[in-house]
């Protein structure tokens, strides 16, 4: 029997996952069956069916009030770091699939909202949302800044990165003229940060 958190693996998804990582059905401890993603239980990211999301917020909750209790709960910077959990930890969430299911985490210095807030800062505008500067990594410092809507799609549309374009990085790596920064930056239409942890082979298949 193998056990992550509340969750107990019975057998094969009950339908295909394409593109989505492996799934497996699983049992929670409070009764339910339904399928999960392998690579987030193995992450530790999602521990139960969903019924543990009461005792989570409560608990978070409770950690933050001494933060300023409910007025730091409307603040903006904690619902977007509020949404950023619950659609990389609860699989009840509609936005799941396309974070949680596909491995996306949130790290373990980011799960406590006053680092959160000493990393990102205030939000420039109520224009500006979390995001991610490679879609292939989760949430934590160094991949993550406040954009708008135009600038994430702005950086969607011109990244031309692909696995072989990736190797050629590596190859580079480290690169130490910021000149032939700038030049691989605007082939490849990626940030100075995506450079980075593609270089090191924390993304794209590793080294």
């Amino acid at each position: 029997m193998i056990r992550y958190g509340r969750l107990v693996i019975v057998g094969p998804p009950s339908r295909s996952y394409t593109g989505f990582g492996r799934h497996v059905s699983v049992r929670c401890d409070c009764g339910v069956v339904r399928d999960a993603p392998l690579r987030a239980m193995k992450a530790g990211t999602l521990k139960s069916c969903g019924c543990l999301r009461g005792a989570v917020t409560a608990e978070r909750n409770r950690r933050h009030a001494t933060a300023g209790g409910e007025a730091v709960r409307r603040t903006p910077e904690y619902r977007s770091w509020s949404g950023m959990l619950e659609r990389c930890n609860n699989p009840n969430s509609r936005d799941f699939p396309n974070y949680g299911a596909r491995g996306i985490v949130v790290c373990e210095r980011w799960r406590d909202f006053k680092l959160f807030l000493l990393d990102m800062g205030r939000k420039p505008s109520p224009d500006h949302s979390i995001d991610r500067i490679d879609n292939s990594l989760g949430y934590e410092p160094s991949n993550c800044r406040w954009a708008t809507h135009g600038e994430q799609a702005r950086n969607r549309r011109g990244n031309r990165l692909n696995s072989e374009a990736a190797k050629v990085l590596r190859h580079l790596w480290p690169i130490s003229s910021p000149a032939r920064r700038r030049a691989l930056m605007g082939l490849f239409g990626i940030s100075q940060a995506t450079l980075s942890v593609v270089g090191r082979g924390l993304s794209w298949g590793g080294r």
